[in-house]
Protein backbone atom coordinates (compact mmCIF):
# COMPACT_ATOMS: atom_id res chain seq x y z
CA UNK A 1 0.00 0.00 0.00
CA UNK A 2 1.33 3.52 -0.72
CA UNK A 3 1.18 6.34 1.67
CA UNK A 4 1.80 9.82 -0.07
CA UNK A 5 3.19 12.36 2.12
CA UNK A 6 3.69 15.83 1.59
CA UNK A 7 6.80 17.89 3.35
CA UNK A 8 8.66 20.84 2.77
CA UNK A 9 10.20 19.49 -0.57
CA UNK A 10 7.02 18.38 -2.01
CA UNK A 11 4.85 14.66 -2.32
CA UNK A 12 6.90 11.95 -2.36
CA UNK A 13 5.19 7.91 -2.12
CA UNK A 14 6.82 5.05 0.33
CA UNK A 15 5.82 1.76 0.27
CA UNK A 16 4.92 0.46 3.97
CA UNK A 17 6.43 -3.10 3.15
CA UNK A 18 9.64 -1.88 1.23
CA UNK A 19 10.71 0.88 2.82
CA UNK A 20 9.08 0.94 6.27
CA UNK A 21 12.20 2.59 8.13
CA UNK A 22 12.18 5.26 5.60
CA UNK A 23 8.29 6.23 6.84
CA UNK A 24 9.50 5.94 10.92
CA UNK A 25 12.71 8.10 10.06
CA UNK A 26 10.07 11.02 8.52
CA UNK A 27 7.32 10.06 10.35
CA UNK A 28 9.17 10.27 14.05
CA UNK A 29 10.52 13.11 13.88
CA UNK A 30 7.95 15.00 12.46
CA UNK A 31 5.82 13.27 15.43
CA UNK A 32 8.87 15.22 17.81
CA UNK A 33 8.98 18.40 16.35
CA UNK A 34 4.93 18.74 16.60
CA UNK A 35 4.76 17.75 20.45
CA UNK A 36 7.67 20.50 20.66
CA UNK A 37 5.33 23.00 19.13
CA UNK A 38 2.44 22.58 21.30
CA UNK A 39 4.92 22.43 24.36
CA UNK A 40 5.89 26.06 23.69
CA UNK A 41 3.93 29.18 24.35
CA UNK A 42 2.09 30.46 20.53
CA UNK A 43 4.17 33.73 19.23
CA UNK A 44 2.10 36.44 19.55
CA UNK A 45 1.34 39.50 17.92
CA UNK A 46 0.49 43.23 18.97
CA UNK A 47 -3.17 43.44 19.57
CA UNK A 48 -2.75 47.36 18.58
CA UNK A 49 0.24 47.09 16.17
CA UNK A 50 -0.02 44.02 14.72
CA UNK A 51 3.86 43.80 15.24
CA UNK A 52 5.19 40.66 16.67
CA UNK A 53 5.95 40.14 20.51
CA UNK A 54 9.25 40.40 21.63
CA UNK A 55 9.90 37.37 23.93
CA UNK A 56 11.31 39.58 26.31
CA UNK A 57 8.15 41.45 26.43
CA UNK A 58 5.94 41.66 29.70
CA UNK A 59 2.86 40.04 29.77
CA UNK A 60 -0.87 40.68 30.82
CA UNK A 61 -3.63 38.75 31.51
CA UNK A 62 -7.28 39.72 30.13
CA UNK A 63 -10.32 38.12 30.79
CA UNK A 64 -8.11 34.94 31.10
CA UNK A 65 -6.25 35.34 27.95
CA UNK A 66 -1.92 35.62 28.16
CA UNK A 67 -1.19 38.42 25.80
CA UNK A 68 1.91 41.26 25.09
CA UNK A 69 2.25 44.21 23.14
CA UNK A 70 5.38 45.25 21.07
CA UNK A 71 6.00 48.15 22.41
CA UNK A 72 5.41 49.91 26.24
CA UNK A 73 3.13 52.60 24.32
CA UNK A 74 0.65 50.08 23.35
CA UNK A 75 -0.36 49.05 26.89
CA UNK A 76 -1.92 52.42 27.18
CA UNK A 77 -4.39 51.87 24.56
CA UNK A 78 -5.52 48.60 25.20
CA UNK A 79 -5.53 49.80 29.08
CA UNK A 80 -8.25 52.86 27.66
CA UNK A 81 -10.53 49.90 25.84
CA UNK A 82 -9.24 46.38 25.87
CA UNK A 83 -12.45 44.85 24.57
CA UNK A 84 -12.43 47.33 21.28
CA UNK A 85 -8.66 46.79 20.72
CA UNK A 86 -8.96 42.62 21.08
CA UNK A 87 -12.42 43.28 18.40
CA UNK A 88 -10.44 45.02 15.88
CA UNK A 89 -6.88 43.07 15.97
CA UNK A 90 -5.50 40.72 13.76
CA UNK A 91 -3.61 37.49 13.76
CA UNK A 92 -2.95 35.45 16.97
CA UNK A 93 -2.83 37.96 20.44
CA UNK A 94 -2.95 35.59 23.15
CA UNK A 95 -3.61 32.36 24.65
CA UNK A 96 -6.04 31.14 27.67
CA UNK A 97 -4.98 30.40 31.03
CA UNK A 98 -7.40 28.01 31.11
CA UNK A 99 -9.23 24.58 29.39
CA UNK A 100 -12.10 26.01 29.02
CA UNK A 101 -14.19 23.38 28.96
CA UNK A 102 -13.18 21.75 32.55
CA UNK A 103 -12.07 25.10 33.53
CA UNK A 104 -8.79 24.33 34.85
CA UNK A 105 -5.76 25.44 34.11
CA UNK A 106 -3.68 24.49 31.54
CA UNK A 107 -0.15 25.34 29.85
CA UNK A 108 1.08 24.85 26.29
CA UNK A 109 3.39 21.98 28.15
CA UNK A 110 0.35 20.56 30.04
CA UNK A 111 -2.29 20.53 26.60
CA UNK A 112 -2.76 17.46 24.56
CA UNK A 113 -4.53 19.75 21.89
CA UNK A 114 -5.36 23.39 21.44
CA UNK A 115 -7.92 25.14 18.75
CA UNK A 116 -7.67 28.93 17.15
CA UNK A 117 -10.45 31.14 18.02
CA UNK A 118 -10.86 34.67 17.11
CA UNK A 119 -7.59 35.53 17.47
CA UNK A 120 -6.95 33.60 20.54
CA UNK A 121 -5.40 30.13 20.84
CA UNK A 122 -7.14 27.32 23.47
CA UNK A 123 -5.86 24.98 24.64
CA UNK A 124 -6.95 21.25 26.19
CA UNK A 125 -6.56 19.12 28.65
CA UNK A 126 -8.06 16.37 26.68
CA UNK A 127 -8.77 15.46 23.35
CA UNK A 128 -12.05 15.38 23.96
CA UNK A 129 -11.99 18.60 25.50
CA UNK A 130 -11.04 20.42 21.94
CA UNK A 131 -14.17 18.48 20.59
CA UNK A 132 -16.52 19.72 22.68
CA UNK A 133 -15.56 23.49 22.19
CA UNK A 134 -14.95 23.19 18.47
CA UNK A 135 -18.68 22.33 18.44
CA UNK A 136 -19.42 25.92 20.10
CA UNK A 137 -16.36 28.26 20.73
CA UNK A 138 -18.40 30.93 22.21
CA UNK A 139 -20.13 28.73 24.29
CA UNK A 140 -17.34 27.28 26.46
CA UNK A 141 -15.62 30.52 26.52
CA UNK A 142 -18.31 32.19 28.24
CA UNK A 143 -16.70 35.61 29.22
CA UNK A 144 -18.45 37.52 32.19
CA UNK A 145 -17.12 41.12 32.23
CA UNK A 146 -17.12 40.26 36.01
CA UNK A 147 -14.36 38.83 38.26
CA UNK A 148 -13.67 37.83 41.43
CA UNK A 149 -9.50 37.00 41.36
CA UNK A 150 -6.91 37.27 43.86
CA UNK A 151 -8.19 35.78 46.74
CA UNK A 152 -9.86 32.61 46.92
CA UNK A 153 -13.40 32.48 47.91
CA UNK A 154 -13.23 28.90 49.89
CA UNK A 155 -9.46 29.27 51.65
CA UNK A 156 -9.38 32.75 51.26
CA UNK A 157 -5.87 32.52 50.34
CA UNK A 158 -4.50 35.18 48.20
CA UNK A 159 -2.79 34.10 45.30
CA UNK A 160 -1.87 35.73 41.57
CA UNK A 161 -4.31 35.72 39.16
CA UNK A 162 -2.32 33.89 36.69
CA UNK A 163 -1.44 31.25 38.92
CA UNK A 164 -5.36 30.32 39.70
CA UNK A 165 -5.99 26.69 39.52
CA UNK A 166 -9.72 26.78 38.16
CA UNK A 167 -12.40 28.86 37.68
CA UNK A 168 -16.01 28.77 38.04
CA UNK A 169 -19.14 31.29 36.70
CA UNK A 170 -21.73 32.46 38.53
CA UNK A 171 -24.84 34.87 38.68
CA UNK A 172 -24.66 37.77 41.54
CA UNK A 173 -25.45 41.34 42.24
CA UNK A 174 -22.56 43.88 40.51
CA UNK A 175 -23.38 47.07 39.96
CA UNK A 176 -27.21 47.26 41.27
CA UNK A 177 -27.97 44.12 38.69
CA UNK A 178 -27.50 40.45 38.40
CA UNK A 179 -24.14 39.71 36.73
CA UNK A 180 -22.37 36.96 35.32
CA UNK A 181 -18.84 37.01 37.45
CA UNK A 182 -15.68 34.45 37.03
CA UNK A 183 -14.81 32.97 40.26
CA UNK A 184 -11.11 32.28 40.39
CA UNK A 185 -9.34 29.04 43.32
CA UNK A 186 -6.52 28.65 44.58
CA UNK A 187 -6.08 25.16 44.08
CA UNK A 188 -8.07 22.16 42.63
CA UNK A 189 -9.10 21.12 45.63
CA UNK A 190 -11.44 23.99 45.92
CA UNK A 191 -13.78 23.73 43.29
CA UNK A 192 -15.46 20.03 44.59
CA UNK A 193 -16.61 22.33 47.69
CA UNK A 194 -17.28 25.20 45.68
CA UNK A 195 -20.05 23.16 43.37
CA UNK A 196 -21.32 21.67 46.62
CA UNK A 197 -22.50 24.69 48.28
CA UNK A 198 -21.61 27.78 46.08
CA UNK A 199 -24.42 29.98 48.18
CA UNK A 200 -22.42 29.55 51.24
CA UNK A 201 -19.04 31.05 49.79
CA UNK A 202 -21.33 33.33 47.30
CA UNK A 203 -21.19 35.75 50.68
CA UNK A 204 -17.15 35.96 49.97
CA UNK A 205 -17.31 36.98 46.83
CA UNK A 206 -16.88 40.83 46.04
CA UNK A 207 -17.16 41.25 41.76
CA UNK A 208 -15.12 43.78 40.63
CA UNK A 209 -14.87 44.73 36.73
CA UNK A 210 -12.57 42.76 34.25
CA UNK A 211 -9.54 44.52 34.46
CA UNK A 212 -5.51 44.00 33.22
CA UNK A 213 -3.48 41.89 35.51
CA UNK A 214 0.03 42.43 34.67
CA UNK A 215 1.81 39.19 35.15
CA UNK A 216 4.56 39.63 37.64
CA UNK A 217 7.46 37.05 37.88
CA UNK A 218 9.22 36.48 41.06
Amino acid sequence: MDIMLRNLCGPFSVTMSSHKEDFQAFMIPTLIMATLALAQAPKTVCPVMGDAVPANAKRYVYKDMVFGVCCPGCIGSVKKDADKVFAKAKGLVGYSLFDVVSKEAVTPKEAVASSDYKNVRYYFLKAENKAAFDKDPSEAIGKPTYEASGKCVVTGEGFKHEEAAAYRDIDLMADGKVQSVRVYFCCPGCTPKFDADSKKYATNIKPTKSVLHPIVKD
